[in-house]
């Protein structure tokens, strides 16, 4: 069994912001971007190929060096796969539940309201606190709007329900309920 992940023709400028790394990091590990980090097949290939045709060769090599028998996944096997990934990996549990804390940052320059930054505290795949800076224009401290959101998932249904029945522009001037969760669920 393999793993991993093999980047055929990607756009690696996008992969270089994906991978926001902290340069001292770089620095240290002696490399000078993430960029330097990664490459495409298709920049090593003698010629040209399309990805279908890469996966063929591909297989074709593996099965060559490690061989074996195609084996085609039956409908119980399919039924088999369906229900692991529906009960183990499509999971809350699985897949936020046991993610290290962190803290994430949220910023966005509003017209007419001003600049919203939100730290977003997440532990064991709920947010714990959430803190609001910026220069906004707001009837109300925003503190007790941050507290609503403690015990929910970081994604947007949680804001979502956080936000329920709230009147957000209270707390930030203009600002409907809708456009501060897109400012949340902004990577």
């Amino acid at each position: 069994m393999h793993h991993g992940t093999i980047m055929f023709d990607s756009d690696l400028s996008v992969v270089g912001e994906a991978l926001r790394v902290d340069p001292t990091k770089i620095q240290t590990k002696g490399i000078r971007s993430v960029r330097s980090r990664v490459t495409n097949v298709a920049e090593h290939l003698p010629e040209r190929v399309t990805l279908p045709e890469f996966r063929r060769i591909l297989l074709e090599n593996i099965l060559r060096e490690n061989p074996g028998e195609e084996y085609p996944l039956t409908p119980d096997d399919l039924a088999a796969v369906e229900k692991l990934r529906a009960e183990r990996y499509a999971t809350w549990e699985w897949n936020y539940g046991k993610s290290p804390a962190c803290t994430m940052l949220r910023r966005s320059r509003v017209d007419g309201c001003g600049l919203i930054e939100a730290y977003i505290t997440v532990e064991h795949g709920l947010v714990s606190a959430v803190t609001f800076k910026g220069d906004f224009f707001s009837a109300e401290e925003p503190e007790a709007l941050a507290a609503r959101f403690v015990g929910h998932t970081p994604d947007r249904a949680g804001y979502t329900a956080a936000l329920d029945g709230v009147e957000t522009a209270r707390y930030f001037a203009g600002l409907q309920a809708d456009e501060l969760i897109d400012i949340l669920c902004e990577a």
